[in-house]
């Protein structure tokens, strides 16, 4: 019984291994989430100056959004809000989860993945890992002023202290 406990166990954390991340993919994919935020960001802020609504409203509607994805990088996807909390960015923290979390998100992260990489199959570490990375990714769209490649270089290189799964990367 044992051996084959141990056996299973030999597949298991191969099967981890072979279908993980990869360090190169893993800068693949946070580089187009960072890219993808930002240009959101961008037809954001393109709407606003031609919007008739009150710019104060729309700088505390982005100011909600950079502390979501703050509070949801630092805490986790299913932390609860801040005390401090106002209804609209409790609002912001359900559609997060709900987005983050939904099978939609899931496949079209695997899907995007598929894309960048070539890659179709990952195990359920890898696949926590690219939502670990997106979760970083736009908070650092969000809430950082430097350039794409420079937030990459500096998410990755301290990936295992600020994201739990990061050991998925290989």
């Amino acid at each position: 019984m044992s051996r084959k406990i141990s056996a299973e166990s030999d597949f298991v954390m191969q099967e981890i291994i072979e279908h993980g991340i990869t360090m190169e993919e893993g800068r693949l994919w946070l580089a187009e989430v960072i890219r993808e935020e930002r240009a959101r960001i961008d037809r954001n802020n393109m709407m606003r100056r031609v919007s008739d609504r009150d710019p104060a409203s729309e700088i505390a509607a982005d100011d909600r959004v950079r502390r979501c994805w703050a509070h949801i990088a630092r805490h986790g996807i299913h932390a609860p809000p801040p005390d401090d909390a106002d209804p609209m960015q409790l609002l912001n923290f359900e559609f997060f989860r709900e987005e983050l979390t939904s099978h939609a998100r899931g496949y079209q992260n695997l899907k995007k993945f598929k894309e960048l990489t070539g890659r179709e199959v990952l195990s359920a570490l890898g696949k926590m890992t690219l939502l670990d990375l997106m979760i970083a990714g736009r908070n650092a769209a969000w809430n950082e002023d430097r350039s794409e490649s420079q937030l990459c270089k500096s998410l990755l290189a301290t990936l295992p202290d600020e994201v739990p799964l990061g050991s998925g990367l290989r």
